[in-house]
C-alpha cells in the first residue's frame, strides 16, 4: 500500500503600513516571507468596517475616523489548510488639519489691489496635531508661506486661491 503525503510550506507574513491621516488612502503592503505562491486569497480587517478579500498583496484603505485600530491579514492558499493569521502593531490614525481662511475683499482694482487672506484653519488637540506649515497659491502664479499673507495682484481678472496646510504630524488639508 502507499499513500500521497503533501506537505506545504508555512505562510509567514510581515505587514508595514506608513504614517496615517485621517481620510487619507493608505497603502498597506503584506510581504510572503515562506510558501510564497500566487494563488493566495488575503482577507483584510482594518478594524473599520467589514472584511475585504483581494487577491493582491498591497491593499489601500481609507480611515475615516481618527482612532486606534486592529488590523489584521488572513493569507489562505490554494489549499484552504494553508493558512497565516497576523495582527500588526494598531494603526493610529491622526487628526487631520482642517483649512479655512477668509480674503478681504474679494473684489478688488488694480489701483488697489492689496488683499489680506486670515488663515482660520484648525488643528487638533493632541501633541503634533497643531498647524506648523502654510502654502497659498493665489491663482496667479504668485506663492506664499506665511500663516496670514498679504498679496498684491497686478493683473485683473478672476482668481482660485488654494491654502495647504500642515499639522506637525505631517497631516494636511486643503481649501480653495
Amino acid at each position: 500500500d502507499s499513500a500521497l503525503v503533501m506537505v506545504f510550506d508555512l505562510i509567514r507574513v510581515l505587514i508595514s503600513a506608513q504614517k496615517v491621516c485621517e481620510d487619507d488612502n493608505v497603502e498597506i503592503t503584506a510581504t510572503i516571507t515562506d510558501g510564497a505562491d500566487s494563488n493566495y486569497i488575503y482577507v483584510w480587517d482594518f478594524g473599520q468596517g467589514p472584511p475585504v478579500n483581494s487577491d493582491s498583496i498591497v491593499t489601500s484603505f481609507v480611515y475615516t475616523a481618527v482612532g486606534t485600530y486592529s488590523v489584521s491579514l488572513t493569507v489562505v492558499g490554494a489549499p484552504a489548510c494553508v493558512t497565516d493569521s497576523l495582527n500588526i502593531n494598531p494603526v493610529v490614525v491622526f487628526a487631520s488639519p482642517d483649512a479655512e481662511f477668509i480674503a478681504n475683499p474679494t473684489s478688488t482694482t488694480t489701483r488697489g489691489p492689496y488683499v489680506v487672506f486670515t488663515d482660520q484653519s484648525t488643528g487638533g488637540l493632541l501633541p503634533g496635531e497643531n498647524i506648523i506649515s502654510w502654502f497659498w497659491d493665489f491663482g496667479d502664479g504668485q506663492f506664499a508661506d506665511s500663516a496670514n499673507p498679504i498679496h498684491f495682484y497686478t493683473d485683473s481678472g478672476t482668481f482660485t486661491v488654494l491654502l495647504v496646510v500642515t499639522n506637525g504630524l505631517g497631516c494636511t488639508d486643503s481649501q480653495i
